[in-house]
């Protein structure tokens, strides 16, 4: 864990939130990469609190899936296999095709307004040495027609299944260039605005599709590194 910005030592009045909030950005942020080890009492350390709060900070991520616990040996940073993406991904494509037909008949001015300001966050976020910022913007953009939806079970899923993305993300670290998120959304911004929900739910197939293809990809590539 050398090297390691984002954890840093606390104020005195830190609560779990607070242990939380920093071991989630280190883990998105790629500083913690996926198989690394966390020990309660290094974190105590580095973080200058008691154990307490770290246990339960660790146990909340194991819940959010940003961390695995293996009986015997310890807890690690998941560890995001094509089991495991591809699981996020079917998932996804259920959740949000689910969200668009929802919410199709109530995009008012207000959801549409948002949706492209959300798009425009999203190009300015896609730039080299920003990843975990760039996934965070995706998924927000993604993430508005479950907003919008009204049904909380949807939304407090999709929220769980966006932290998992974040995490496969960090997998563009193993090919030189990242998905162009302009070529990717200008449509599936233009058909969410528009007045056929069939052809946003083929949009929505044909960019999980998209996903999908590039995550295996990049698994294939580090494949390749490690030979």
């Amino acid at each position: 864990m050398n090297g390691v910005k984002s954890i840093q030592r606390l104020p005195a009045i830190t609560r779990r939130s607070q242990v939380v909030d920093a071991l989630r950005e280190a883990i998105l942020s790629g500083e913690l990469p996926p198989g690394t080890k966390i020990t309660e009492l290094d974190l105590a350390a580095r973080l200058h609190v008691s154990r307490g709060p770290i246990r339960e900070g660790i146990r909340e991520l194991i819940d959010e899936g940003l961390l695995m616990s293996q009986p015997y040996t310890g807890t690690y940073v998941t560890v995001v296999d094509e089991k495991a993406i591809a699981e996020a991904y079917g998932l996804r494509r259920v959740l949000e095709k689910y969200a668009y037909s929802l919410v199709w008949s109530r995009r008012d001015a207000e959801f549409k307004v948002k949706l492209v300001h959300r798009y425009e966050a999203l190009l300015a976020a896609a730039r080299p040495g920003n990843l975990s910022g760039e996934m965070r913007a995706e998924m927000h953009f993604h993430g508005l027609p479950c907003e919008f939806s009204g049904d909380e079970l949807l939304l407090s899923t999709w929220r769980h299944v966006a932290r998992r993305f974040q995490v496969g993300f960090i997998l563009h670290r193993a090919t030189p260039e990242g998905p162009d998120s302009a070529w990717m959304h200008q449509t599936f911004l233009a058909l969410a605005l528009g007045d056929d929900l069939e052809l946003m739910l083929k949009e929505v197939d044909n960019h999980i599709d998209h996903g999908l293809q590039t995550m295996q990809l990049m698994l294939d590539a580090i494949r390749q590194d490690r030979r």
